[in-house]
């Protein structure tokens, strides 16, 4: 079997894999916390390094496999975890029909097809297709449509409190902040 190499935005994250990789006894070569302005290189290096396939998450996953031949595993938000976030936004809001934006890299999250009808909500989704576009893809329709909270991905995508909506933003490591 191939060398995994795991790459990650984030310190928690490493933490979080380390933990599940423990109790499930999988063997990973390589686990590193990357920058995603140097992913193809940081992928690269691991490829190098005997790396035959990559676990990474968003928009690092996006690009290893756009610019390099190695199989990606992507990291995603289950369908379980999106529901928790919008129970907690639904509970925060406290709207009868409380309007959700989900803000973020579209390989992250599950298919949210039907949560409109499943959790009583009105789920917008936003896609970026890079990390300085979350921001601008928020602050671009927040102005066009009335939220009364959204989800990000990110502390950095999140949203300042003036905005008078409430951010819940969920990093992978079961936190809300």
């Amino acid at each position: 079997m191939g060398r995994i190499a795991l790459l990650v935005p984030r310190e928690e994250m490493l933490h979080q894999a380390h933990n599940i990789l423990q109790e499930k006894r999988y063997s990973i070569g390589e686990m590193r916390v990357i920058q995603s302005e140097s992913t193809v290189a940081e992928a690269r290096k691991s490829i190098a390094g005997g790396a035959s396939i990559i676990i990474a998450r968003g928009l690092q996953a996006s690009l290893i496999k756009r610019y390099t031949d190695i199989p990606v595993i992507e990291i995603v938000l289950t369908a379980q975890e999106m529901a928790l976030l919008v129970m907690r936004a639904r509970q925060i809001v406290k709207k009868q029909l409380p309007v959700i934006a989900v803000v973020g890299f579209r390989n992250m999250f599950c298919d949210m097809s039907y949560f409109d009808e499943l959790y009583d909500i009105r789920l917008k989704t936003y896609y970026a297709s890079h990390r300085k576009c979350i921001s601008q893809r928020f602050f671009g329709h927040r102005h066009k449509e009335r939220w009364h909270s959204h989800l990000c991905s990110s502390r950095d995508s999140c949203i300042p409190s003036n905005y008078q909506i409430c951010p819940i933003c969920y990093r992978l490591t079961n936190q809300f902040f």
